[in-house]
């Protein structure tokens, strides 16, 4: 009975265990795709210098250190992007308005 107790408490820790991997796996996969396909700045771009093979093989506190580090550079990326285009669609409004007030004329 007591073998049966640890054999499940054991095997549920190892279950646990895996679905923790793969859900970093998975993120860290997320990331890693998401950042080698953008065009990186000069001092973010040893995140994709490791490839991806290399990085998944790496231990779960490699794989969470790199993660802490890649996701603001991705957040960084995407909100400079968003902030690119807001600016430009400004100046088209403002282009446009000033064109309307000078036709008016």
């Amino acid at each position: 009975m007591w073998k049966h107790r640890n054999g499940i408490l054991h095997e549920t820790e190892n279950l646990v265990t895996r679905a923790i991997q793969t859900q970093l796996n998975a993120k860290v996969k997320r990331v890693y795709l998401n950042l080698s396909s953008r065009l990186l700045r000069h001092t973010d771009r040893h995140l994709v210098h490791l490839s991806l093979h290399d990085l998944i093989r790496k231990d779960d506190n490699n794989k969470a250190t790199w993660l802490s580090v890649a996701e603001p550079v991705l957040r960084e990326d995407r909100s400079l992007a968003w902030h690119r285009r807001i600016q430009g669609d400004r100046m088209m409004h403002g282009m446009r308005r000033g064109l309307a007030n000078w036709l008016r004329r």
